[in-house]
């Protein structure tokens, strides 16, 4: 792996999920800075220009802004930056912030769907979420692209988190399963909240154990046997020690 030839970096210990995935990814279209770690030396990643506004930290785009495309095509480069800086911040917290209950904001609604577009999707999308617990992204993707509606046909391709921003603040995702992040009720919701935190952190499967000691340590209290019994049976399936969620390679 790598770029032209450059072995992927070696993973750091007790790499996740979701950062061994980001790594990969950027190996393929970035070079790791000498002593790039979060808040490195800030001149390593500038471009021709000599600033650096962009790029993460750690990490330097191999290519060169391909400036000829940009003034070929400004009207689309100019709406796929606004569509970005709309983004950014969902990313970034997604990205860094070390809380696995805090990692799961609210998606933004993009700015170019009505808000009766998103109502219209959002009819046609969230009953099923509330019913089966877990839907898949690429059922939903679905669900738009056979609505008969061009509109919300329009949607399937989007990004997933501009998809997510279009169903609302209370639906979130985790590696590509949807689900509701409340459901009203305040005795289920605390410990719902910290359970889809945990799965997004640890890739979608959790250890009984883990999962009560965590919860009794940032909830201040172990859930009771009904909430813990709720929460699970909507959202996971059991694998002996471990609670998967519903739609990860199994038939929930």
């Amino acid at each position: 792996g790598g770029v032209w030839g450059e072995p992927t970096p070696p993973p750091p210990p007790g790499e996740l999920g979701l950062e061994r995935l980001r790594r990969e990814v950027l190996s393929e279209l970035a070079v790791q800075r000498v002593g790039g770690s979060r808040g490195g030396a800030k001149g390593a990643g500038a471009g021709a220009g000599g600033t650096e506004t962009n790029t993460n930290e750690g990490w330097s785009f191999v290519e060169q802004t391909d400036t000829d495309f940009i003034d070929k095509y400004p009207n689309l480069v100019r709406s796929e930056l606004e569509r970005w800086v709309v983004l950014s911040p969902w990313l970034e917290v997604d990205a860094f912030t070390p809380s696995a209950v805090e990692k799961v904001q609210p998606a933004p609604q993009p700015p170019f769907v009505s808000n009766g577009v998103a109502a219209a999707a959002q009819t046609l999308v969230l009953p099923n979420i509330a019913k089966d617990g877990v839907v898949k992204l690429s059922t939903i993707r679905q669900q738009l692209e056979r609505s008969g509606n061009l509109e919300l046909q329009q949607l399937c391709l989007l990004r997933e988190c501009e998809i997510l921003g279009i169903l609302g603040r209370n639906v979130c995702a985790v590696d590509g399963l949807v689900c509701l992040r409340r459901t009203g009720d305040e005795t289920i919701d605390p410990f719902r909240g910290f359970l889809i935190g945990l799965l997004r952190k640890r890739g979608r499967a959790v250890r009984r154990t883990e999962l009560m000691e965590g919860a009794a340590a940032a909830l201040g209290a172990a859930p009771t046997n009904a909430v813990y019994t709720k929460c699970l049976s909507d959202l996971c399936v059991s694998r002996g020690s471990t609670w998967v969620m519903k739609g990860n390679g199994n038939s929930g």
